[in-house]
Protein backbone atom coordinates (compact mmCIF):
# COMPACT_ATOMS: atom_id res chain seq x y z
CA UNK A 1 0.00 0.00 0.00
CA UNK A 2 1.53 3.35 -1.00
CA UNK A 3 2.45 5.78 1.74
CA UNK A 4 1.12 9.34 1.89
CA UNK A 5 4.50 10.67 3.03
CA UNK A 6 6.42 12.75 0.51
CA UNK A 7 9.82 11.46 -0.51
CA UNK A 8 12.59 13.19 1.39
CA UNK A 9 15.89 14.43 0.01
CA UNK A 10 17.96 11.41 1.21
CA UNK A 11 15.64 9.00 -0.61
CA UNK A 12 15.90 11.05 -3.80
CA UNK A 13 19.69 11.06 -3.47
CA UNK A 14 19.67 7.27 -3.07
CA UNK A 15 17.64 6.93 -6.26
CA UNK A 16 19.91 9.32 -8.19
CA UNK A 17 23.14 7.68 -7.05
CA UNK A 18 21.73 4.21 -7.76
CA UNK A 19 20.84 5.29 -11.30
CA UNK A 20 24.34 6.70 -11.75
CA UNK A 21 25.82 3.41 -10.47
CA UNK A 22 23.69 1.43 -12.94
CA UNK A 23 24.74 3.68 -15.83
CA UNK A 24 28.39 3.27 -14.84
CA UNK A 25 28.06 -0.52 -14.85
CA UNK A 26 26.31 -0.43 -18.24
CA UNK A 27 29.09 1.82 -19.56
CA UNK A 28 31.68 -0.67 -18.34
CA UNK A 29 29.86 -3.48 -20.14
CA UNK A 30 29.78 -1.38 -23.31
CA UNK A 31 33.50 -0.65 -22.90
CA UNK A 32 34.20 -4.37 -22.64
CA UNK A 33 32.80 -4.85 -26.15
CA UNK A 34 34.43 -1.69 -27.56
CA UNK A 35 37.77 -1.75 -29.37
CA UNK A 36 40.74 -1.68 -26.97
CA UNK A 37 41.94 1.69 -28.27
CA UNK A 38 38.61 3.49 -27.77
CA UNK A 39 38.31 6.45 -25.41
CA UNK A 40 35.56 4.73 -23.42
CA UNK A 41 37.78 1.71 -22.77
CA UNK A 42 40.70 3.92 -21.74
CA UNK A 43 38.45 5.98 -19.45
CA UNK A 44 37.11 2.93 -17.61
CA UNK A 45 40.58 1.37 -17.43
CA UNK A 46 41.75 4.43 -15.54
CA UNK A 47 38.75 5.41 -13.43
CA UNK A 48 36.37 2.43 -13.10
CA UNK A 49 37.34 1.40 -9.57
CA UNK A 50 37.32 5.00 -8.31
CA UNK A 51 33.93 5.64 -9.89
CA UNK A 52 32.32 2.47 -8.57
CA UNK A 53 33.87 2.89 -5.13
CA UNK A 54 32.71 6.49 -4.88
CA UNK A 55 29.23 5.59 -6.01
CA UNK A 56 28.93 2.71 -3.54
CA UNK A 57 30.16 4.96 -0.72
CA UNK A 58 27.65 7.62 -1.75
CA UNK A 59 24.79 5.10 -1.76
CA UNK A 60 25.78 3.75 1.66
CA UNK A 61 26.14 7.28 3.04
CA UNK A 62 22.74 8.33 1.70
CA UNK A 63 21.13 5.17 3.11
CA UNK A 64 22.56 5.91 6.55
CA UNK A 65 21.41 9.53 6.25
CA UNK A 66 17.93 8.35 5.28
CA UNK A 67 17.75 5.97 8.25
CA UNK A 68 18.85 8.67 10.67
CA UNK A 69 16.55 11.36 9.28
CA UNK A 70 13.45 9.20 8.81
CA UNK A 71 11.87 8.85 12.22
CA UNK A 72 8.70 6.80 12.41
CA UNK A 73 5.67 8.77 13.47
CA UNK A 74 4.10 7.63 16.70
CA UNK A 75 0.56 8.37 17.87
CA UNK A 76 0.52 11.27 20.31
CA UNK A 77 -2.61 10.20 22.18
CA UNK A 78 -1.01 7.02 23.52
CA UNK A 79 -3.38 4.72 21.65
CA UNK A 80 -2.10 1.74 19.74
CA UNK A 81 -3.36 0.49 16.44
CA UNK A 82 -4.90 -3.01 16.33
CA UNK A 83 -1.87 -4.31 14.41
CA UNK A 84 0.51 -3.27 17.21
CA UNK A 85 -1.41 -4.78 20.10
CA UNK A 86 0.21 -7.17 22.52
CA UNK A 87 -1.48 -9.68 24.80
CA UNK A 88 -1.98 -8.68 28.41
CA UNK A 89 -0.70 -11.53 30.54
CA UNK A 90 -3.01 -10.57 33.43
CA UNK A 91 -6.10 -10.98 31.22
CA UNK A 92 -6.60 -14.60 30.04
CA UNK A 93 -9.27 -13.44 27.57
CA UNK A 94 -6.76 -11.29 25.67
CA UNK A 95 -4.29 -14.17 25.47
CA UNK A 96 -6.80 -16.41 23.72
CA UNK A 97 -8.01 -13.66 21.37
CA UNK A 98 -4.54 -12.51 20.40
CA UNK A 99 -3.74 -15.68 18.45
CA UNK A 100 -7.05 -15.89 16.63
CA UNK A 101 -7.41 -14.78 13.01
CA UNK A 102 -10.94 -13.29 13.17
Amino acid sequence: MPSNRPETLPFRLIIASSILFSLTVLGMVAAAFAPPESELTNFFDRYALKLLGGEVLAIVGFVILAMVSDRPSEPTDGSRSPDNRTPDSSDPESLTQFGSND
